[in-house]
């Protein structure tokens, strides 16, 4: 371990079999207001428990980057985040790697995976990757801002794994850009896939690649609940999909520019280029049809 100051700097924390943390198990936490947490480490491993939350870093002011969470076997009741901002600070450049764990409680509906999280800070170019057989019962995304904007984070989820709700890319209050979901083998997700997400701003140039699995509910390139969504994409090449497919979502202003490809895998909903849910423009959106099979109900949609 190294400390710089305030800030807590490469520290490397190993639970292995017959670990049992009844509390929180945290990499470095930078304890002043602008220290920084940087480039700590948890690894769970085999068999250990932790009945709190698995955090690789925790900053308030300062920032949060290249944080690391690995986990190969393991029980997390309460979420796993690779990197945590509790103020201003930026969360970025963090990683959670799950191959083959349990996050949450299915009576409880905890157990959240995050690649990043920021209060009032950005959060940015965070990774999230789960493969093998892990089970979380509630969401996973890849970076989450509360009060700024959330761009270039990524989730990837392979194998035979199962979500219990809803899949993010990226969430943000003031905007959400760049931010990429990757769906594949078996894997089980038990609410919607969204690329982003932005509260108060602008959904852009998100991208979901759907190539194998089951989605129980919608899938949508990019989200935005007061802003813009355009030049957001949906990629289906495999998989069941048994909600709609959107490729932008826009309230009030323009959903634009938006694609769906469609060239594999069974869609049991409607497939819809670009919504708008109040008076904004729907303009130039594409959907373009080279394969699948489709449900008897299912209709499709330019915009």
């Amino acid at each position: 371990a190294e400390n710089e100051g305030d800030n807590a700097v490469s520290n490397i924390l190993t639970l292995d079999t017959g670990a049992d943390i009844s509390g929180n198990a945290t990499g470095g936490v930078a304890v002043e207001g602008a220290g920084n947490a940087l480039t700590n480490t948890v690894d769970v491993l085999d068999t250990a428990k932790v009945a709190g939350a698995v955090t690789g870093g925790v900053s308030y002011d300062g920032n949060a980057k290249e944080n690391v969470v690995n986990m190969a076997g393991g029980t997390v009741i309460r979420g796993v985040t690779g990197g945590r901002t509790l103020e201003t600070g930026e969360a970025a450049l963090n990683q959670v790697t799950i191959y083959g764990a349990a996050i949450g409680e299915e009576t409880e509906q905890s157990g959240a995976v995050f690649g990043g999280v920021s209060a009032k800070g950005m959060a940015n170019n965070n990774v999230v990757k789960i493969v093998g057989s892990t089970t979380t019962y509630e969401n996973v995304v890849g970076g989450n801002s509360w009060e700024a904007s959330a761009s270039g984070n990524k989730v990837t989820i392979l194998g035979t794994s199962s979500i219990g709700t809803h899949v993010f890319g990226g969430v943000g209050k003031t905007g959400a850009a760049e931010n990429t979901v990757i769906i594949g083998g078996s894997t089980q997700i038990g609410g919607a896939v969204i690329g982003a997400q932005a509260e108060a701003g602008d959904a852009e140039r998100n991208t979901v690649f759907i190539q194998g699995g089951t989605i129980a509910e919608d899938v949508v390139g990019g989200d935005a609940l007061d802003g813009n969504a355009n030049d957001n994409a949906v990629i289906v090449t495999g998989g069941t999909i048994n909600g709609d497919i959107i490729g932008g979502i826009s309230n009030p202003d323009s959903s634009s520019g938006n694609t769906i490809i469609i060239a594999g895998g069974t869609i049991n909903g409607d497939i819809i280029g670009g919504y708008g849910a109040a008076d904004g423009s729907i303009i130039g959106n594409t959907v373009d049809i080279l394969g699948g099979t489709f449900g008897e109900d299912a209709s499709l949609y330019g915009g």
